[in-house]
């Protein structure tokens, strides 16, 4: 009996140092992309005077977007909303993109999401949620400078990041956000 619980035992063990890397990365990758809680979203969700987005400021904002199909010049404004259709805080921010785009219908602002699923993926969620970007790209995040969803970003004409937004926005990043349309 004895030697049947060690046995078992040791399976076990081994099972767990199999199984731990694999749950280590799965995490990771869910930090990583779709939470609003990682570290440079805390002042995009919260009200906070001391913006801990100032690092990923520095390192987006006068960044060309590397992404190919959009021409940039068409508009003075483009806003790209880089979105994932398995982000829990993507879905719960739905109706202030619906608002958005309203908004932005109304000036020279392109709406372009940018997903990292497959665009026949994307363009299912979008109308699924009654979402109607100009354009739906699929992409990866990283060479934009994007590490998590969703993350608004507003491009000038000349495909550089003037600004953006991270995370789940309270009612104020939101109104900041469409006033940035206008300006």
């Amino acid at each position: 009996m004895r030697r049947i619980y060690r046995n078992v035992q040791f399976a076990a063990n081994i099972a767990i140092l199999i199984l731990t890397p694999f749950f280590a990365l799965f995490v990771v990758r869910e930090v990583t992309y779709d939470s609003p809680a990682a570290p440079n979203a805390v002042s995009t969700v919260q009200s906070s005077k001391i913006s801990t987005n100032a690092r990923a400021t520095v390192e987006i904002v006068g960044k060309p977007v590397p992404v190919e199909g959009i021409n940039w010049k068409e508009n003075r404004k483009t806003l790209v909303l880089c979105l994932s259709t398995t982000c829990r805080y993507c879905k719960e921010s739905v109706p202030f993109y619906r608002r958005l785009l309203k908004e932005s219908a109304n000036g020279s602002t392109k709406v372009v999401a940018l997903f990292t699923q497959p665009e026949s993926e994307a363009r299912s969620y979008l109308d699924l949620h009654g979402i109607k970007a100009d354009d739906v790209i699929s992409s990866l995040l990283r060479p934009l400078g994007v590490t998590a969803t969703p993350t608004v970003l507003l491009v000038n004409e000349n495909g550089i990041v003037s600004n953006y937004w991270r995370g789940k926005l309270n009612e104020e990043k939101e109104a900041e956000v469409i006033a940035s349309l206008a300006g």
